[in-house]
């Protein structure tokens, strides 16, 4: 018998991913598309910081509603996003949910761990 696969650190669903330390995920991209509603999250600060200002930055197609923990945006005909986070110290909760005209959604759900410099 097999173990059981652990969740994604990243998201909590399976099958798990494996990643680097998280202060060295910095640079990867989470891609996520139900049809032709996609998102694409990228972590260009990685999800181990010492700075409380946070960047959640993608694209999504134009047109799209980006909800980025009540924050929200919408995708011009750039197709890209930037959103403002600010975390408190320990881990942050960071649910990216993109939606279209017709209601269906994609979500991204990350931590992100704040460690303020001593």
């Amino acid at each position: 018998m097999s173990a059981p696969t652990p969740a994604n650190p990243l998201t909590g669903s399976s099958p798990a991913i494996a990643f680097k330390p998280a202060d060295e995920i910095e640079g990867l991209t989470i891609e996520k598309s139900d049809g032709d509603l996609w998102l694409k999250v990228f972590l260009q600060q990685g999800v181990s910081v010492d700075n409380p200002d946070y960047w959640v930055t993608g694209e999504a197609p134009s047109g799209t509603r980006i909800d980025v923990n009540g924050s929200v945006y919408q995708t011009g005909s750039d197709q890209r996003f930037s959103i403002y986070v600010g975390l408190d110290d320990g881990p942050n909760p960071v649910e990216i949910i993109a939606r279209n005209a017709l209601g269906r959604e994609v979500n991204v759900q990350l931590i992100v761990v704040y460690d303020r410099a001593p």
